[in-house]
């Protein structure tokens, strides 16, 4: 089983063998802070989220077979239950260079929101998330710099 989560990118997944259960929420069941904690670290992994959060009128559930495949909207959560002994799956994720960019936006906001702000969602004010997107680009290479000769200095 695999635990309820978003991931940053779009995905394509495909099953080979077996079967699975894929339960799925649209992206827009997250909250901006909700997603803006997982962007911020600049990160390209999955984001696990609270499920009982969730309005279970929105699951959307696929029995997935073999050969079978469903397109996953980048964001949207959700979790997978394997059936039988064995499955297997692949997943093929997609991103466009605007979507990395409200990625950006969404951890600058995270910011924002920590000091106190209540910043508007991506694509409110399209000029202000270029400044905001530019300004992630620049600050996640530097604090991970910062984060390693921290490391090194600490002797870890």
């Amino acid at each position: 089983m695999t635990p309820f989560h978003f991931d940053p990118s779009a995905v394509f997944f495909c099953q080979i063998t077996g079967g699975k259960t894929y339960h799925v929420y649209s992206p827009t069941t997250l909250t901006e802070p909700e997603l803006e904690q997982f962007y911020f670290r600049g990160m390209i992994d999955i984001a696990q989220v609270e499920l009982n959060k969730r309005d279970p009128r929105q699951e959307h559930v696929f029995q997935l077979s073999a050969g079978m495949g469903l397109h996953q909207p980048q964001n949207a959560p959700h979790w997978v239950e394997s059936r039988g002994d064995i499955s297997v799956s692949y997943s093929i994720f997609f991103e466009t260079m605007e979507a990395r960019k409200t990625s950006r936006t969404r951890g600058f906001n995270y910011y924002l929101r920590r000091a106190g702000a209540e910043p508007r969602p991506p694509g409110s004010h399209p000029r202000l998330d270029a400044i905001k997107a530019d300004a992630m680009g620049m600050w996640i290479p530097c604090r991970k710099t910062l984060s390693a000769v921290k490391a090194v200095a600490l002797g870890k």
